[in-house]
């Protein structure tokens, strides 16, 4: 079976996947989701002999189901879920990758979906770190999708604050918990009044703890962990981060 998305023909779209960033799409249907899926994206530089430092974009589009018993652990995303939280599987994953800019990996992004039939299924979310191209290319693409900032990267981003800031071991493992167990939580007001009192002039360079505490202050309507463990959506990018 062949899908054709064409943009632009004066039709209103005929689901909620805009396909923005290109004119038009043709893909076979191949394996695709049909009760919930998640789309990740992330870029990573290598170095090409003779040509220095590329960044190479990849997709990711996944399949998610609850976990079986047997698969739970005691503590997935490194944090306890509540009995009333699922915990999601992702599997029967595909991707697409290449040397391309924002715009063209958009295009191969709103592609996969298409091979894998998102444009029917029910349950689509985005997780990923907080790239403004990643965001913005799955925006355009997928308006009514649920982005979700990568919890991985949210806590890496934690833990680096109160590493450069907090001279005394223990207080700094202590004050960071804390914030990770209101974000976890969804106290996102408590998050950003503690941020607000980090002192930055303790940091070897205090213009990237400034940056980091933004990080959190620009990215907080993506951060309702608590919302999305409840409704079930996977709240980890690792199927695109281990590739």
């Amino acid at each position: 079976m062949l899908v054709k998305r064409i943009v632009g023909a004066g039709h209103p779209p005929q689901y909620p996947f805009d396909g923005k960033l290109h004119p038009a799409t043709e893909s076979k249907i191949v394996d695709p989701v049909e009760q919930q899926a998640s789309i990740s994206t992330d870029g990573g530089f290598v170095h090409i002999r003779g040509m220095g430092y590329k960044e190479v974009k990849l997709v990711t589009v996944s399949s998610v189901r609850p976990k079986k018993e047997t698969e739970k652990g005691a503590y997935p995303d490194g944090r306890r879920y509540k009995p009333y939280e699922p915990q999601m599987m992702l599997e029967k994953h595909s991707y697409q990758t290449g040397w391309w800019n924002a715009n063209k990996m958009g295009e191969h992004q709103y592609l996969e979906s298409l091979r894998r039939n998102l444009r029917d299924c029910p349950k689509v979310s985005s997780a990923n770190d907080g790239a403004k191209w990643i965001e913005r290319i799955t925006k355009e693409n997928f308006p009514n999708v649920t982005q979700i900032i990568d919890w991985f990267h949210a806590a890496e981003k934690m833990w680096h604050i109160g590493k450069q800031t907090i001279a005394d071991k223990q207080e700094g493992v202590r004050w960071v918990t804390q914030r990770l167990d209101d974000l976890w939580l969804g106290r996102l007001p408590a998050v950003n009044s503690e941020l607000e009192k980090v002192d930055t002039t303790q940091a070897m360079d205090s213009d990237d703890i400034e940056m980091c505490i933004g990080y959190f202050q620009r990215q907080q309507k993506r951060m309702k962990y608590h919302q999305y463990r409840i409704a079930g959506y996977p709240i980890g990018s690792g199927a695109v981060e281990w590739h």
